[in-house]
């Protein structure tokens, strides 16, 4: 099977599998959610609606929406019965938008949040409030005042839930479990590829992809969280929470930004890199103005949401102009990359219709409740992470490649010492950097002899074995080196000097250990010179001296043999 034919089967199975994982988690939560709201009471029925000089009876919550626009501080109150059939311990639950609230039962004001309308100085945000009803609330009136901190702030009524007090945590989960279970995967995700990215800047990989991901992720995780309302049960400040909310998904368009640069890369003409650096500066831009909004509330944070929309949709296409598909676009890694463009695009054009079409259209509350961001930043990431972790291994096994060409081009087959190339470095760099070194070189006695009497094959392991000695003898002393046919050196830098002797002499005796098991002799002479000998020695002078040295032991024995 060609290798182009094993990938495409890997990246089929690899989508598959995701597939099945989300249809199986899909199913799992659906199941969980069921099991743990079975005791809930859905109670979004018969109530009655007073808001200015209207009255409406018999109101159906999830398809009532006010007409006109509300004003700040303006009153909606909504009138029920409590069910005759709920027992002890329950508690009122929804979601109000932006809205100061007090619920009351039987006249009796049971719980205020932020004061109700009396305390304008604070923001309200936009929260689940839990609301524990009296024991003996069954069959009671309650009563819920809605006073909108902002215009515009909701033009769609609160559902209500009536739901066991032991449920209450569970409760802040299951609100909205499909967001918040995305918005724990993101988060957590993003923590590990924000940790990963750091140990990869430090090593010096690829690091900038990863530490976009883990920060999209992040943020997009941060808000979901914020969003579906698991962020309550470790705070209770839903001011600070909502803005949380709001400044994650608007930074969160940042590092999306950085993901497409860092994927396409920066366009080839003026223009292009005009039309990205325009896309970057007027979203931060927008985001420094958005900053200063959650404290100041100098625009209404309706209209703000609206505003980040266009705003993101343009500076994203700027971006997306600007940065260059060329020959990567024919990498199947770059073209799966870019089909995660195109998922961000779809869902968050279809989050944009979902947004407003929730705000205009008379439908059930419940069919366009759910963002599409926190899906299409789980598929957008789950994309991107699979494209960028099959980059990063064909970056490790590039690099891997050149280290093992640059290793085969520095190393003598035959030994497996350094080779001369590899020499000629290493001196070059002593002598630049100021560095005392000695080198002795080596000469293997009679190897024509053994070449021409017993073969090239005993020519060779002659040579193995001298490389043998050697590494035993001075491995811990120097650089041992292989330069060609039957000669070596070991190069010894300052502070390892003192243990040449010692190596000399072992090498000697174990010249005679294997002359013992050996058919052929084995006698290596040596020459040793030290680059402070003379004044400003070149490696090529300390070389010649050391080998000048080497040839004179050469000489002398001969001259002893006969």
């Amino acid at each position: 099977m060609k290798e182009n034919d094993v990938s495409k089967t890997f990246r089929l199975r690899f989508f598959i599998f995701i597939a099945i994982a989300v249809a199986g988690v899909f199913i799992f939560v659906s199941a969980v959610n069921s099991f743990v709201k079975k005791d809930n009471i859905p109670f979004n029925q018969g109530w009655d609606m007073s808001f200015r000089d209207s009255f409406s009876k018999n109101v159906d919550l999830y398809r009532y929406r006010i007409s006109g626009r509300i004003k700040k501080g303006e009153a909606v109150l909504l009138d029920n019965r409590l069910p005759e059939t709920i027992g002890g311990s329950m508690i009122l639950s929804f979601r109000a938008e932006y809205s100061y609230v007090r619920v009351y039962v039987d006249g009796e004001c049971i719980y205020s949040y932020m004061g109700g309308k009396d305390n304008t100085q604070i923001t309200p945000g936009d929260a689940v409030h839990m609301v524990s009803l009296p024991e003996s609330a069954a069959g009671k009136l309650c009563r819920v005042a809605l006073h909108p901190g902002y215009d515009d702030a909701f033009n769609k009524l609160p559902l209500f839930t009536l739901i066991p007090a032991r449920q209450i945590s569970a409760s802040y989960m299951t609100s909205d479990i499909y967001t918040n279970l995305v918005g724990i995967f993101l988060f957590m995700t993003g923590l590990i590829l924000l940790i990963t990215s750091i140990v990869l800047f430090f090593s010096r990989r690829k690091w900038n992809i990863c530490f976009s991901l883990g920060l999209l992720s992040f943020l997009v995780g941060m808000w979901a969280l914020c969003r579906g309302g698991v962020i309550e049960l470790y705070s209770l400040d839903f001011s600070t929470n909502t803005r949380i909310e709001h400044l994650s998904l608007f930074f969160a368009v940042l590092p999306f930004m950085g993901l497409t640069i860092s994927i396409r890369g920066t366009g080839p003409s003026i223009k292009k890199r005009i039309c990205t650096a325009a896309g970057i500066a007027i979203y931060s831009a927008f985001y420094i103005f958005a900053l200063i909004n959650e404290y100041f509330n100098s625009v209404n944070i309706a209209h703000m949401y609206s505003i980040f929309q266009l705003v993101a949709v343009g500076c994203g296409f700027l971006v997306i102009y600007g940065t260059k598909s060329d020959d990567k676009e024919k990498r199947t890694v770059y073209r799966i990359m870019n089909a995660g463009l195109i998922v961000v695009i779809v869902g968050l054009a279809a989050d944009i219709i979902r947004y407003h079409a929730q705000r205009i259209m008379t439908v059930d509350s419940r069919v366009l409740n759910y963002s599409f961001i926190p899906i299409t930043a789980i598929c957008y990431i789950i994309i991107t992470g699979y494209s960028y972790l099959t980059m990063l291994n064909d970056f490790f096994i590039e690099q891997a490649n050149e280290e093992a060409l640059k290793r085969l081009a520095y190393t003598d087959i035959l030994t497996n010492l350094h080779n001369r190339a590899w020499s000629n470095n290493k001196l070059d760099e002593l002598y630049k950097k100021g560095l005392k070194y000695q080198i002795i070189s080596f000469d293997v006695n009679d190897l024509k002899i053994v070449n021409d009497s017993m073969g090239h094959a005993a020519g060779d392991a002659l040579l193995k074995d001298c490389a043998e000695i050697l590494n035993s003898c001075f491995d811990d002393v120097g650089h041992i080196v292989r330069t060609g046919g039957d000669e070596f050196l070991v190069i010894i830098t300052e502070g390892r000097k003192s243990f040449v002797t010692r190596g000399l002499k072992k090498m000697e005796k174990l010249e005679a250990e294997y002359n013992v098991m050996r058919k052929y002799h084995i006698k290596i002479s040596y020459g040793s010179a030290d680059s402070s000998e003379q004044e400003n020695m070149t490696p090529d002078m300390v070389l010649r001296l050391a080998d000048d040295r080497m040839y004179q032991m050469k000489k002398d024995k001969r001259f002893s043999n006969s």
